[in-house]
């Protein structure tokens, strides 16, 4: 966990009752659920300064940007602490699961005349789904791999029907298929 101390001293003493020592994984750290909020409260202004300087130079309008996480909030690690930031509201499990706390991250996108300030979609997508949308953009060739372009989506069309498998050997392994509002979970492969 690291932030400037300047954004960690903007949140209050007493939320960190004990420093963490290191003991699970990232270095020590005095203030962990401090420096946490002020990661998340610095992500979030560093995004709006870039938006900033685009729209200063005069290319916003010509550029889509695009904000997601590659999972769900991580837990006991670090120091972090999931329960106090409520960080995967009601979702089961976190980072290193497929249950839908691991995997169901919010993504935002800022593009001025093509998506319209205060939409919403409920378009599923995943990451490598982003390359493909891209290559959409550009006019190019989708690279070889199971993405598909949401490019629609963004542009506030209904969103397309997506299956999605997941995979994911570590922690014990487990295997996932989301379709529609139904999920199958094989959990614990290698126990």
């Amino acid at each position: 966990l690291q932030a400037p101390l300047s954004w960690i001293d903007q949140f209050p003493r007493d939320w960190d009752t004990a420093p963490y020592l290191g003991t699970n994984g990232y270095l020590p750290n005095p203030r962990p659920r401090a420096t946490y909020a002020a990661m998340v409260s610095y992500l979030d202004y560093s995004v709006g300064q870039l938006r900033a300087a685009l729209e200063k130079s005069g290319r916003g309008g010509s550029t889509l940007m695009f904000v997601t996480s590659d999972n769900g909030a991580v837990d006991a690690v670090g120091g972090t602490d999931r329960t106090f930031f409520h960080s995967n509201g009601p979702l089961r499990a976190g980072k290193m699961s497929l249950y839908e706390g691991g995997v169901r991250v919010p993504a935002v996108a800022w593009w001025p005349g093509e998506i319209a300030a205060g939409s919403a979609s409920d378009q599923v997508a995943i990451c490598w789904d982003v390359f493909a949308t891209v290559a959409e953009l550009l006019g190019q060739p989708a690279p070889k791999t199971d993405g598909q372009s949401f490019l629609d989506a963004l542009r506030g069309r209904a969103a397309k029907p997506r299956t999605l498998y997941f995979e994911y050997p570590e922690a014990g392994g487990m295997q996932a298929v989301r379709m529609g509002n139904w999920k199958f979970i094989r959990p614990a492969l290698t126990k």
